[in-house]
């Protein structure tokens, strides 16, 4: 397939670009992984996102993490484990206010680590305050936006600074300005929660095509692409994705990872102290590249002969936006479990 051909030859010229000469700034602020870049997808599970035209000739690309769950159901907690290492009793999709601390975000400004938080379809508040509230084009969604749940981010002017629109990045790669930690958030459809694996594996394919290749935005870049949570089919079994000049294509690791090891991850990649929550405990890739394993034939036969199973299982109705969110479905979904 034609964007799928493309995709592959704009990997390649990344992963093989010359090496740089080291940047000689301190440990924590440069990292393992000097930047890193986290997108966010939604709502589908490992056999399903394996199934996929897309999202294989993405994954075959880089390191895919075999073994990846989500922590909980429904989206929002899954989110707020990733920058706070626990989920803090939040078990809906509503608001949650959390007046709590530390987390990732204190624990990068303790050690000079920039960040930032791309949104697609987020228009911040006159005065760059944070916008708290839904958008109306509902494309937007703050359940997907984890920064605005910690009450000391959202209130603090300053740090609004730093979740903006995602049209912020073209500007942030042509100024050579990508923070150290990037968190990347599409909006409703492109994101697949609205959509399906098709819609957001284009999506995400024209994404990749436009920004793998431009040396501001991959130099020395991790760039992690994961979901939040499977469709409730898979006991919350999902796929992460890890491309750019920090991993070979066409590799695997079998790990077992949650939504905490991103937590995790973080903190070790610029040496950043422990929440003492979950993140304590959870698994870290910071060394997956090393551990990887190229897929063998006889692998990849057998895991996509799994995979074609998928196809027969019943697609998951998308949620419905009331103003707690989209339990009700899935209720009804645990309901019919039990």
């Amino acid at each position: 397939m034609l964007l799928a051909a493309v995709l592959c030859a704009h990997l390649a010229l990344a992963s093989n670009q010359e090496p740089e000469p080291e940047v000689e700034e301190p440990d924590e602020l440069v990292g393992k992984w000097p930047r890193v870049f986290l997108m966010m997808f939604e709502n589908h599970g490992w056999n399903q996102i394996k199934a996929n035209s897309y999202w294989r000739a993405i994954s075959q690309q880089g390191l895919v993490l075999t073994q990846f769950y989500g922590v909980t159901h429904p989206s929002q907690p899954n989110y707020i484990a990733q920058i706070g290492g626990d989920t803090f009793n939040c078990k809906g999709d509503g608001a949650c206010d959390l007046n709590v601390s530390p987390h990732l975000v204190d624990l990068m400004e303790q050690k000079g680590v920039s960040w930032k938080a791309y949104q697609e379809a987020y228009t911040p508040r006159a005065g760059g305050d944070c916008a708290p509230e839904e958008q109306q084009q509902r494309l937007y969604w703050r359940k997907h936006n984890p920064f605005m749940s910690f009450t000391s981010i959202r209130s603090n002017k300053t740090r609004c600074q730093n979740i903006v629109p995602a049209t912020q990045l073209d500007a942030d790669v042509a100024a050579n300005a990508l923070p150290a930690f990037s968190y990347y958030t599409p909006d409703i459809n492109n994101d697949a929660h609205d959509t399906n694996l098709d819609y957001a594996g284009k999506y995400l394919t024209a994404f990749l095509q436009k920004y793998m290749s431009e040396p501001n935005f991959i130099k020395n870049t991790m760039v992690i692409v994961t979901f939040d949570e499977d469709e409730f089919l898979e006991s919350n079994h999902i796929s992460t994705i890890m491309l750019g000049p920090f991993t070979q294509p066409n590799t695997t690791e079998g790990t077992k990872y949650t939504q905490y090891s991103v937590t995790k991850t973080i903190e070790d990649n610029w040496n950043l102290p422990s929440m003492g929550r979950n993140d304590k405990t959870a698994a870290s890739f910071i060394s997956a590249p090393e551990a990887a394993r190229p897929r063998s034939d006889n692998d990849e036969d057998s895991e996509w002969e799994e995979a074609r199973l998928s196809e027969v299982l019943p697609r998951r109705r998308h949620h419905t936006h009331g103003p707690v969110g989209n339990h009700g479905a899935q209720r009804r979904h645990r309901q019919m479990q039990h």
